[in-house]
């Protein structure tokens, strides 16, 4: 993808309208707004955190808890993407990493 000349934010929202449409050709539901979606990842990963997200080796995910329900706060969970393309082929699901959103700070 190439980004040259085209502000952070509308990369950003590119980014976030891609996963809603990934989402609803699987179909599952996506209840996350634009600003609950940058926090999430920025809550996991920190200010860099658009660097890091892809497929590519050491790229990170939003996933959810055991692949079930709709992305939305409480049921997602950021990772490598390495490792949830393993857990969705063996069915086994490592809940160890617990920096999935359970609540917006207030």
């Amino acid at each position: 993808m190439a980004y040259a000349g085209r502000s952070p934010q509308s990369v950003l929202k590119q980014r976030y309208f891609s996963q809603i449409s990934d989402a609803r050709r699987r179909p599952v539901t996506f209840n996350l707004t634009f600003e609950q979606w940058v926090w999430v990842w920025e809550r996991a990963l920190g200010p860099d955190w658009a660097r890091m997200i892809g497929n590519q080796r050491g790229g990170y995910c939003m996933a959810r808890f055991g692949d079930r329900g709709g992305y939305e706060l409480g049921n997602v969970v950021i990772k490598l993407s390495a490792e949830n393309r393993s857990e969705g082929k063996t069915g086994r699901y490592n809940f160890s990493e617990l920096n999935g959103i359970l609540s917006l700070p207030t």
